[in-house]
């Protein structure tokens, strides 16, 4: 009887010490306040070459309306390459969402 419980005994720990042993989960990069953003200065300094920031803040979009005007304000002519489209997609995603 001492030999079972003995065996259980250490089956439990094993399973403990893998399961500590795995270790917690990657800690999540935090996500950027609208204010530290670095698609705010892109939209500040981009944006507003072609008409006022009012226009933007008064828009309300999700994350595909938002990615649709900037892809068409680079077809208008915009200067933004790839990963600036997808900052300031996110920026405005994440600061003028759709209620």
């Amino acid at each position: 009887m001492k030999t079972r419980d003995f065996i259980i005994a250490l089956v439990i720990m094993a399973i403990f010490l893998a399961a500590v042993g795995c270790g917690p989960a990657a800690t999540p990069t935090p996500t950027p306040t609208p204010a530290e953003h670095k698609g705010k200065v892109l939209v500040a300094n981009r944006c507003i070459a072609c008409h006022p920031l009012t226009i933007v803040e008064s828009a309300r979009y999700d994350q595909t309306g938002w990615e649709n005007i900037v892809k068409r304000m680079v077809t208008n002519g915009a200067q933004l390459d790839t990963d600036q489209q997808a900052l300031v997609v996110d920026y405005l995603a994440l600061t003028y969402t759709k209620e």
